[in-house]
Order: C-alpha cells, then structure tokens, then sequence
C-alpha cells in the first residue's frame, strides 16, 4: 500500500510539462497556420534546415515528414482549445 502513493508521485513528476510543449509547438505553427501538404512540406523544409536534419533513406524521410505533419496538425487543434 505504501509503495503505491510513491510510485504515483515518480509518475508525476517523470510527466513533461505541457507549458515547455506548447513552447516548441508555437515555434514552428502560428495560430493562423491552415495545415496543407504543401504547407507542411514547407514547414518539414524550413525544420530539416534549421535543426541539421538529413534522412539515409526516401522511406525514412517519408516516415519523419508524416509524423512531422501529424504533430503540426496536432498543434493546430491544441492551439484553438
């Protein structure tokens, strides 16, 4: 029993907090962004060149665009909440 209010709290505090998140998240979306492909490839573009990113692979690339894409169209809903 005492171990399971322990074992809780590690969990909590193990948690990312949402504030840093929704830091990064607003550097690469503005709130206005209306995420297309052609938007998402240009922002994948902008990424790739700031942060040094380069794939060994077509498929690998593919992979990090999609979740690339996913995670702007995630930060677009989050921002309208």
């Amino acid at each position: 029993l005492l171990a399971t209010p322990l074992l809780i709290a590690a969990v909590e505090i193990s948690q990312p907090s949402g504030d840093l998140d929704d830091a990064l998240i607003r550097q690469v979306v503005s709130d206005d962004t209306i995420i297309l492909d052609a938007e998402a490839h240009g922002h994948f573009s902008k990424f790739k060149l700031q942060f040094g990113k380069s794939y060994a692979s077509e498929e690998e690339h593919d992979y990090r665009f999609g979740v690339f894409r996913e995670n702007l169209r995630r930060a677009k809903l989050h921002q309208k909440l």
